[in-house]
């Protein structure tokens, strides 16, 4: 998991020279546009053609936050499964009952 946290980040600041491919899935039909074109042994396009890049400076400036995302204990925390909102289910109910869309009262939401 932690593999995939980062190949996002260097996958978006891969250059022509150095690419930064080498946490991005492989095989013939990965995400990754260069590790797949390595797998079929065809010769990569230029990163110029990638729509989202970031620089170096950016880089540097969230790799503290993926770092972050990457925390063993925070992983360790979705291996369960569970997610790290504990109100989703009561939200759930509360937003059937008050919908988003029309205005409850505080005496129609007691009712309810």
């Amino acid at each position: 998991m932690k593999t995939a946290i980062f190949a996002s980040l260097f996958h978006n600041s891969s250059t022509d020279k150095p690419p930064k491919h080498n946490k991005c899935p492989t095989g013939v039909t990965p995400w990754c546009f260069y590790q797949r074109e390595l797998a079929n042994n065809e010769k990569s396009k230029s990163h110029s053609s990638m729509k989202t890049k970031l620089s170096e400076q950016v880089l540097e400036k969230i790799l503290s936050v993926y770092q972050r995302l990457a925390n063993n204990e925070l992983l360790a925390r979705c291996v369960s499964g569970k997610t790290q909102n504990v109100n989703e289910s009561s939200h759930s109910v509360i937003w059937n009952n008050c919908p988003k869309e029309t205005f409850v009262s505080k005496k129609q939401s007691n009712r309810q």
